[in-house]
């Protein structure tokens, strides 16, 4: 094959042929590519110039095919800041798309607009925000470039708009993302102002999340929450009172915030509502509830306890949590063992694209690891296929760990599963040899790094 490729104004021509290496490079078929010409008519080349301008024109032009196109290929097109004028006009525009959420012409300018933020950004922001009143989605895209632009200037911005004129007609987006609390320098200019909106349908969940946050890292005291202490036992009591919490696939993690929130008040009323998510069903908020009492000196019924020390999702978090609060003693005894937290770390290690639909507990053996005697413990661990039914099992193992079964910790350096080949109980002594061995390459690499 040879080639040439001739470039005249906007068009790429390209020659080619498809001859055995005697014939390509014979003086006649040379000539063909050295004597071709394109007349001279003129015409320059603009393929280096910018066609931001056209292609924002056709974007709002009468061409809808044009106009299609144009907007595919947005978010494909390298723009600059001497740009960002232009796409602010164009990002005031109406299309006949403003009816959808996602990828629609206005969304997809604001993310080629965020890319390339600066001060006049923040400016724009300020200027236009209520031109976007009946079109909160994008108000909340706005707001998230000024979240997403770690200044002075853009937080103050945001506080000012968000706080004073949230968004309305917000559709489908409720968020302007968790990276509010990327720097909690900045998020605390947030504070206390922002927790106003802990009275709002639409934001409250994210406002907890924020105040956890700053909370947790001390940004803030928990002084600031105190005035705010009814709407958020009004908002608790609401949910439990609620059918939220008792749908199949309740989207619990949504509400971790505001039972840790509880917690911080701290007071009769709260711990009260606090012993009422101990008591529901769903794992991961009685697992908040259960720290936040202990860690407020109340008490935990022993039974609500006994059941996350029995999940492999919580029993490690429950424990180490607990022993934080030197509160260890309070973790059930019955899973209080090196075979029941291997089993844990095991069910986590496997968990990383789907959890284990099963464990079963195979036995404990003694092994030399990194010149020492150990011992580690061995599982069935099964998972399903999407019908729920069991497609698979393998060779599961945790540690090591001490001879001393009194000694919990581990360094995991050998947990692993044998994905291998699929659990045979024939091969269990094999297979668990050939997964030292990888234990002991993985510490030997560990070492050199």
């Amino acid at each position: 094959k040879r080639s040439r490729y001739i470039l005249h104004a906007d068009t790429l021509y390209t020659l080619v042929s498809f001859a055995p290496a005697t014939v390509a490079a014979d003086e006649q078929h040379s000539a063909f590519f050295d004597q071709f010409l394109i007349k001279d008519d003129g015409k320059t080349s603009s393929i280096l110039k910018s066609k931001a301008g056209e292609l924002i024109m056709a974007l709002s032009g009468n061409d809808s095919t044009n106009a299609a196109n144009a907007r595919n290929v947005l978010d494909k097109v390298s723009f600059t800041k001497e740009e960002l004028p232009l796409l602010y006009k164009a990002m005031l525009a109406q299309y006949p798309d403003d009816s959808m959420t996602y990828s629609s012409t206005r969304s997809k300018l604001i993310d080629v607009i965020e890319e390339l933020a600066d001060s006049s950004t923040v400016d724009f922001i300020r200027q236009h925000y209520d031109d976007l009143t009946d079109r909160g989605s994008d108000q909340l895209a706005l707001l998230n470039i000024l979240a997403n632009y770690k200044t002075v200037f853009s937080y103050t911005t945001l506080k000012e708009l968000f706080i004073k004129k949230p968004p309305q007609h917000i559709k489908e987006r409720k968020s302007i993302g968790y990276n509010v609390t990327d720097s909690l320098e900045l998020t605390r200019l947030l504070f206390p102002d922002i927790l106003v909106l802990l009275k709002s349908g639409d934001y409250w969940e994210d406002v907890a999340d924020y105040t956890k946050t700053v909370l947790d890292s001390g940004t803030i005291k928990t002084e600031l929450l105190l005035p705010y202490d009814k709407e958020i036992r009004l908002i608790a009591d609401t949910l439990l009172n609620g059918r939220a919490l008792k749908e199949e696939d309740a989207w619990t993690w949504r509400y971790g915030s505001l039972v840790s929130l509880l917690g911080y008040l701290n007071n009769a009323e709260s711990n009260q509502l606090l012993k009422r998510f101990l008591a529901e069903k769903d794992l991961y908020l009685k697992s908040i509830a259960a720290v936040c009492l202990v860690r407020n000196g109340q008490a935990t019924d022993p039974n609500e306890l006994l059941k996350l020390a029995a999940s492999n999702d919580y029993r490690l978090d429950l424990f180490n949590e607990l022993k934080k609060l030197g509160k260890d003693k309070l973790f059930p005894v019955k899973y209080r063992s090196q075979r029941y937290f291997a089993e844990a770390e095991l069910y986590s290690y496997g968990s990383d694209d789907y959890s284990p639909s099963g464990m079963e507990f195979i036995g404990e053996r003694e092994a030399e690891l990194n010149g020492q005697r150990k011992k580690f413990y061995l599982f069935r661990v099964g998972f399903n296929n999407e019908e729920e039914s069991e497609q698979s099992a393998y060779l599961g193992i945790a540690g090591p760990y001490e001879k001393d079964s009194k000694n919990l910790e581990t360094s995991n350096d050998a947990t692993e599963l044998y994905y291998d080949e699929e659990y045979n109980k024939k091969s269990v002594d094999q297979q668990f040899r050939e997964l030292i061995k990888k234990a002991e390459e993985y510490i030997k690499n560990k070492k050199k790094e």
